[in-house]
């Protein structure tokens, strides 16, 4: 089992949807999309390896080449046949509408959005326990306001004029650049960056991506949001630190100290991605005989700002072989997969469970919000300051 959650915690792999969904491939060689559709547009250049569910690149059906590999170069479109004499499932294709990658423009993206309204891979969905502003990503042309206390994420998303869904390109590629601040770390369209300056550009690949300036922390607000199954107990709650400057704007990189109060068991880690998103973990729950619903307190604290939230958490009946479990406690998978609890484009937990990170973005996205806003009946927000 606990090498089942190991997967669960660090797997990134794409998926590739075919027309007909008659056989689930993946690939881990590709961003840019929680999932990649027939018919969606990738970039000239991209090189891939494809493998089926189990992970085997050398299963029998379906057969696109002996070495499982693709690499789309011509511009326009590419169809990928699937299915022959002795496959289990009918004929299917996935097509690749192949763009070039010099009419691609990035488009900024805030990973908060994920925690809105793309949390749909559990059970029953997540709901909020406090309301979140529905528009976090900074219109276009509008600089990106970072704390300059703190390394601020960026994440961006590759667009083709001609369609509407994002470009999934190779892994490995379109790295973000900063002038005026220092690189902590970059990966494929996401990084973070520490100030040096008050303001700079952002760029991918020579093309400019944003501009980004210094601003002062004025106010910060906490939102939380609870799985609605028991059954979600591995990443039971959500939180995030929407931070604002004195002219309400939206600042990125604020350091938060995360804490839980009366956690019975659970744990809360910052995403190293952006630390203003956590999320809670129940690897480590005291659990009983029977499901049942436990008020935990999150806190969090940025800038000698101080805000914190009760929430009710399902946890579910002891499981058996549970004691086997609890002997790897506290938290060993987190340590040892280096990846847990990161946020809606990159891989862990959170990537998993709302099948999207800061780079990797769900696409067709269902009508509506995902949660419900509502409070915890009978239970005040804290909202005091240090």
């Amino acid at each position: 089992m606990v090498a089942l959650w190991w997967f669960l915690a660090c797997d990134s792999r794409i998926r590739v949807v075919p027309e007909d969904g008659q056989v689930i491939l993946y690939t881990d060689g590709l961003t840019g999309a929680g999932a990649f559709h027939s018919g969606d547009p990738i970039a000239a250049g991209s090189v891939f390896c494809l493998e089926d569910d189990d992970g085997d690149t050398g299963f029998e059906c379906p057969q696109p080449d002996p070495g499982r590999c693709l690499s789309l170069g011509a511009v326009g479109q590419t169809v990928l046949q699937l299915g022959a004499d002795g496959c289990d499932f009918e004929p299917d294709r996935v097509v690749f509408e192949v763009v070039d990658p010099n009419e691609l423009e990035p488009r900024s993206m805030f990973p908060i959005e994920t925690f809105i309204d793309e949390a749909q891979d559990s059970e029953d969905g997540y709901r909020l326990v406090t309301p979140v502003p529905m528009a976090l990503t900074p219109p276009a042309g509008e600089a990106l306001h970072v704390s300059r206390s703190g390394e601020f994420p960026v994440a961006f998303e590759l667009r083709h004029p001609d369609f509407e869904e994002p470009v999934t390109v190779t892994r490995g590629d379109w790295h973000p650049e900063a002038s005026g601040a220092t690189a902590i770390e970059t990966d494929t369209l996401a990084g973070r960056f520490r100030p040096t300056e008050e303001g700079g550009e952002l760029s991918l690949e020579g093309l400019h991506a944003a501009d980004w300036e210094v601003v002062e922390v004025a106010d910060v607000r906490l939102h939380v949001a609870v799985a609605e199954s028991a059954a979600d107990f591995l990443a039971p709650g959500l939180a995030y630190l929407e931070a604002r400057d004195g002219q309400d704007r939206l600042v990125k990189g604020v350091p938060v100290s995360w804490s839980l109060a009366l956690s019975s068991g659970l744990e809360i880690a910052a995403s190293t991605d952006d630390g203003q998103v956590a999320t809670l973990s129940g690897l480590c729950a005291d659990l009983s005989t029977s499901e049942r619903t436990v008020q935990v307190i999150v806190r969090a604290e940025a800038d000698g700002l101080r805000r914190s939230e009760r929430v009710p958490i399902l946890l579910p009946a002891r499981p058996e072989g549970w004691e086997d479990i609890e002997e790897s406690c506290p938290s060993r998978l987190a340590r040892t997969c280096g990846c847990s609890a990161r946020p809606p484009g990159l891989a862990g937990v959170l990537g998993l469970l709302l099948g999207a990170s800061v780079v990797l973005r769900r696409r067709r996205r269902g009508p509506g919000c995902a949660f419900a806003d509502e409070r915890v009946e009978g239970e005040a927000s804290e909202q005091g300051t240090g």
